[in-house]
């Protein structure tokens, strides 16, 4: 009996918990947290070895694409702690976590959540020991870009449907470029280099200022000032580069490198695509951030064509229209999506 009472009792602090987790997670996305409140987080966290994983699985369900996918999450974070703590069956859990969900999706009229508000909320460090290697995940709607200042000075313009994580550490600074496209203007510290990674790409700087754009193909990086390290993850393919120069890494570890004018140069900041030999899936990949209906390339080869103008982004059926006239494309639109062709 005595061990059957355990075994409850385990349970319902373990739904306790993830309760709490979900409530801080919450907090955390809509900044609301105080020096006073992220102290106390951190006490939270430290006292069970446990609930580490359990914000690390909130922090999740709060990013997730859509209140549903979120759920998902949810329950099986619940499911696994019922098979790791055998009890009654329960759903305190996912049923406040779903109470506190639902005036999120009504706000975002039903859309997914990360698509309709920008999101900028620290992580704490799993680790529990060291609160300076925090993360901070910065999301960017589909609607607007958005601008974050960093915790060691630097300042990260994220373009929209983009999303990033910031860390950093006695040794270094780290920004992950999860999708999208992001400008970044480097506090100077020569100790701690400044390093982004985006896909199998990794730029490293001490200080300077540059841009990152990241899609399936590839990702390019446009120095504006200073000097930047850029190359694969590896480290075998890499190139120094200085403001006016840019370079250009493919699926494949194909790494080309270019001049332009930084006095001439125009960026998506604003709000056009300035393509000299740029591949037409890298224009379509910044297209389909400011479009309501996706854009697809219907033969993947035909993204390796390269495409020259300046385009303006958030127009991006005339743009398309542009494109097609210029190299023999075929719109087609279809339910949800616009698929280019060529015969």
């Amino acid at each position: 009996m005595d061990n059957e009472n355990n075994k409850k009792n385990n349970g319902l602090i373990m739904d306790d918990d993830f309760d709490t987790a979900m409530d801080w997670a919450a907090r955390l996305a809509l900044g609301e947290l105080s020096v006073p409140d992220r102290q106390a987080l951190s006490a939270w966290l430290n006292s069970r070895p446990d609930r580490q994983a359990l914000m690390d699985e909130a922090a999740t369900a709060w990013s997730a694409p859509s209140v549903e996918l979120a759920a998902n999450i949810a329950a099986q974070t619940i499911e696994r702690q019922d098979r790791s703590s055998p009890r009654e069956p329960s759903s305190r859990g996912l049923s406040a976590w779903w109470n506190r969900a639902l005036p999120i999706a009504s706000i975002a009229g039903g859309a997914a959540v990360a698509a309709a508000l920008a999101l900028a909320f620290y992580v704490p460090s799993l680790s529990g020991t060291d609160p300076s290697t925090e993360q901070l995940v910065v999301e960017a709607p589909q609607s607007e870009d958005v601008q974050e200042q960093l915790a060691d000075g630097s300042l990260m313009h994220l373009a929209r449907s983009s999303r990033a994580t910031f860390s950093q550490n006695q040794t270094e600074r780290r920004v992950t470029l999860a999708a999208g496209e992001a400008v970044f203007d480097v506090a100077t510290d020569p100790q701690r280099p400044f390093i982004v990674a985006a896909g199998d790409a990794k730029i490293r700087v001490v200080g300077t200022s540059f841009n990152v754009s990241r899609w399936d193909q590839g990702v390019r990086v446009t120095v504006f000032e200073g000097k930047v390290e850029f190359g694969d993850g590896n480290g075998t393919n890499s190139v120094d580069l200085v403001g006016g120069q840019g370079a250009l890494l493919l699926a494949g570890d194909t790494l080309t490198t270019y001049a332009f004018n930084p006095d001439e140069y125009v960026d998506w900041r604003s709000g056009w695509v300035d393509a000299t030999d740029m591949t037409l899936s890298e224009i379509i990949a910044k297209l389909d951030r400011y479009s309501n209906t996706t854009i697809l390339l219907k033969n993947p080869d035909l993204g390796q064509s390269l495409v020259s103008g300046r385009f303006k982004l958030s127009q991006s059926s005339a743009t398309l229209e542009t494109l097609a006239l210029l190299y023999e494309l075929n719109i087609e639109h279809q339910s949800g999506r616009v698929v280019l062709s060529q015969d």
